[in-house]
Parts: structure tokens; C-alpha cells; sequence
């Protein structure tokens, strides 16, 4: 039973040791983006615009076009009518 438990621990300790590495790669790999955006920007704003664009392309990434949001010239007059026109 004692061999379990400390098995169990040594496990434990083992996925917490990894789950602190990876943190610290993510936040290591973070603080090199900013610091490479700092060495490319000429100024403070284009330090803040070059965040911001980092930041504009995460959520791009992440989010789809909802197909309700389709242009308004690539819809048929039927499907126009349907969802635009609504009597």
C-alpha cells in the first residue's frame, strides 16, 4: 500500500513539474514576441500597433464567420428575400 501512495505522489509531482515547464516555455515564448516587436518598432506607437496586430490575428484565428454573415452580391434573389426582405 505505501508503494502505491508514493507512486501516486512521485506522479503527481511528476505532471505538476511538467504543467510549471510548459507554463514557463508559454511565457517565455510571450516575453520573446514582445521583445522582438520592441527591437523592430521605431517608436511607441509602433510598438503598441505591433501588439495590437499580434493580438488582431489570435482572434481572427479564432473566431469564424458565422454563414448568416455571407455578402449581400453573393446571395440569389430568393435567399436575398427570404433573410433580407421578410414581409
Amino acid at each position: 500500500m505505501f508503494e502505491i501512495a508514493a507512486l501516486a505522489i512521485l506522479a503527481i509531482t511528476s505532471i505538476g513539474s511538467l504543467a510549471t515547464l510548459a507554463w514557463y516555455i508559454y511565457l517565455e515564448n510571450k516575453e520573446r514576441a514582445k521583445t522582438i516587436n520592441a527591437l523592430i518598432a521605431k517608436s511607441s506607437q509602433d510598438f503598441v500597433n505591433h501588439e495590437m496586430t499580434d493580438k488582431v490575428q489570435t482572434i481572427q484565428q479564432t473566431e469564424p464567420i458565422a454563414p448568416d454573415l455571407e455578402e449581400i452580391a453573393n446571395l440569389d434573389d430568393e435567399t436575398f428575400d427570404e433573410q433580407v426582405v421578410k414581409p
